[in-house]
């Protein structure tokens, strides 16, 4: 799929993903939309079949989400809760909310997303694999 199809199927997420960005600055960050747009662009190109493309796109628009966070979307006393990675993903639930992904497609995004800072692993799964 293209990304401009991509860009058409998802404007909803992708609405909500720009107004978090926008509303926690993120523009003065390293982690703007930009970034996270052309992160998701690259995993298309990378991608080893169009599904897989297809959703590493999608975990690529929300790999920001744990920066957001981060930033402000949730209260500073929750920032170093120790739930932090729980926080996130509900996060995740909310943005995918906005998809017709089923579910096992949308927890193999929230598992990419919660991965991608860490080391490859042989255990990461494809859409994982392609967002780091």
């Amino acid at each position: 799929m293209s990304i401009e199809k991509l860009i058409k199927k998802y404007t909803e997420l992708l609405t909500a993903v720009i107004g978090d960005h926008e509303k926690v600055k993120a523009s003065e960050s390293g982690h703007d939309f930009e970034h996270a747009l052309m992160v998701a662009n690259y995993c298309v190109r990378i991608a080893d079949n169009a599904r897989t493309a297809e959703l590493a796109w999608v975990a690529g628009i929300c790999h920001n989400t744990d920066h957001l966070i981060e930033r402000g979307l949730i209260s500073k006393s929750l920032r170093k809760h120790h739930k932090f990675d729980a926080l996130v993903r509900e996060k995740l639930r909310k943005y995918l909310q906005l998809t017709a992904l089923n579910e096992k497609d949308k927890d193999s995004i929230i598992e990419a997303v919660a991965e991608h800072r860490k080391r490859n692993d042989p255990h990461d799964n494809k859409i994982t694999v392609t967002l780091k």
